[in-house]
C-alpha cells in the first residue's frame, strides 16, 4: 500500500475508532479501558502527520521502509479487530430487532474466552503501536503538509542505458503509405501490423 493510500486508510481507521458504538462496545468489555481507544487515536493521528516525510525517507532509509511496513500491518490488524466489533454490533442490532433481550447480547460479550481473546489482541496492538511510535521518534520524522521534493521515478535495473533500436524504416513506410494521396483501391488492400 502506498503511503498516500496508507494515510487515507489511517484516516478511515481514526473515524472508525471515534464511532460512538465502538466506544460503547469497548466500554462493555471486561478488563478494557476506553482510554485505550483514545490513546490509539492520539498516537495514530501523530503518526499520520509524519507519513509524507516517511514516504520521502523510505527511499534512502531501509529502517523507515520497515517502519512503514510494520505500521501498515498494524493498521490492517486494528481494522480486523474493528470488523469483529462491527460484526458483534450488527448482531446486537439484529437481536434487538428480533426482540431478543439485551441480556443475551451482554452474555455474548461477557464470555471469558471472548474477553480474553479480545483483551489479549488489544494489549498486543497497544504494545505494537507504542513500539511503532517510539521508532517514529527515533527516525526524527517531521510533520509535512506536502512533499518537499518533487517525486522522481526510482531507478531500477529495467531501465536501458543504451540507445533504443526500433523499426524506423517500417514506420516510415507505413506513414508514407497512409499519407499518400492515391485513391484507395479495394483490390490492392494491405494490412499493416503495428507493434
Amino acid at each position: 500500500m502506498g503511503e498516500a493510500v496508507l494515510g487515507a486508510f489511517l484516516s478511515v481507521l481514526l473515524e472508525k475508532l471515534a464511532h460512538r458504538e465502538v466506544l460503547d462496545y469497548f466500554g462493555r468489555l471486561k478488563g478494557v479501558n476506553t482510554k485505550v481507544l483514545e490513546k490509539w487515536t492520539t498516537t495514530l493521528t501523530a503518526i499520520d502527520a509524519v507519513l509524507n516525510d516517511a514516504e520521502e525517507k523510505q527511499l534512502t532509509d531501509k529502517g523507515v521502509k520497515l517502519w512503514l511496513d510494520d505500521l501498515r500491518d498494524l493498521a490492517y490488524d486494528v481494522e480486523d479487530l474493528l470488523d469483529i466489533f462491527a460484526t458483534k454490533m450488527l448482531q446486537r442490532r439484529i437481536e434487538r430487532q428480533q426482540g431478543i433481550t439485551s441480556k443475551s447480547w451482554f452474555n455474548s460479550i461477557s464470555k471469558p474466552t471472548f474477553n480474553f481473546s479480545v483483551n489479549s489482541e488489544i494489549k498486543k496492538m497497544t504494545d505494537r503501536l507504542e513500539e511503532i511510535s517510539i521508532r517514529e521518534k527515533k527516525f526524527g520524522l517531521k510533520k509535512l503538509g506536502v512533499s518537499t521534493k518533487p517525486w522522481k521515478m526510482p531507478q531500477s535495473i529495467s531501465q536501458l542505458d543504451g540507445p533504443v533500436i526500433g523499426r524506423d524504416e517500417e514506420k516510415k513506410k507505413i506513414v508514407d503509405e497512409l499519407l499518400s494521396k492515391e485513391e484507395p483501391c479495394t483490390s490492392n488492400f494491405q494490412n499493416f501490423q503495428v507493434m
